[in-house]
């Protein structure tokens, strides 16, 4: 059984496509994620209320990665559970604005704390899975400050 939430997107997508707008999966994905980042905006309710929200960025093999981290609203003081989030959206669209929601969802409700990685997207970065801007570190920041910044919740 598909969940209802789900069903409706479905529902609206194949509303939009009768309506006469083109499938996403026909459009250069240029447009695509143009489309997709307005729909997103139009849709996204108000922001829910974190603890923190810190936004960052490091270096990796193709270029600057930015994240965003959260901190769940009322955290326990002491070391946090961590949650790395990568993005859906295909490896070609979306980021952590399109998903920001999702992530202060994820904080509140586990009560971790969570990092968005924004990796870079398909076809214009060559290898665009978010494990391959891990570089050899497995995600984790190269340089002392950021990593610092990242674990004085863990």
């Amino acid at each position: 059984m598909l969940d209802a939430e789900a069903r409706t997107l479905l529902d609206l997508m194949d509303k939009a496509v009768q309506d006469g707008r083109p499938k996403l999966h026909t459009l250069p994905y240029a447009v695509g994620r143009k489309a997709v980042d307005k729909m997103s905006e139009d849709s996204e309710a108000e922001p829910l209320a974190v603890g923190e929200i810190d936004d960052g960025a490091f270096a990796g093999p193709g270029g600057e990665i930015r994240f965003r981290h959260y901190t769940p609203f009322n955290a326990a003081e002491g070391p946090l559970p961590t949650l790395i989030y990568y993005h859906g959206g295909g490896f070609v669209i979306g980021n952590i604005e399109t998903h920001d929601s999702t992530c202060r969802r994820l904080s509140n409700k586990s009560h971790c704390q969570v990092i968005s990685i924004d990796y870079r997207l398909s076809p214009v970065a060559r290898a665009s899975l978010p494990g391959a801007d891990r570089g050899r570190r497995g995600g984790v920041p190269p340089y002392p400050r950021q990593r610092r910044r990242l674990q004085r919740r863990c």
